[in-house]
């Protein structure tokens, strides 16, 4: 399941942003997602443009950690 996965790509890398999309979403299992490491939680239904900001936002995320990461070495 999506929630196993996660713990399996956090394995392999820590600054992969996981973004779920779930047909079957609760409360419970975004918090569990979002604990174990998710960057977002989508519930079906949802519009292309939902999935579209998703991806780019978590792609902005993942540049501004690797700048921040950088500068953290240069210190």
């Amino acid at each position: 399941g999506g929630i196993e996965l996660i713990d399996e790509v956090r394995k392999t890398d820590k600054s992969i942003p996981i973004l779920i999309i779930t047909a079957y979403g609760s409360i419970e299992s975004a918090e569990e997602a979002i604990h174990k490491g998710a960057y977002d939680y989508i519930t079906k239904p949802f519009r292309k443009e939902q999935i579209l900001i998703a991806i780019n936002r978590a792609l902005e995320w993942k540049e501004m950690k690797r700048e921040i990461d950088y500068l953290k070495r240069d210190k």
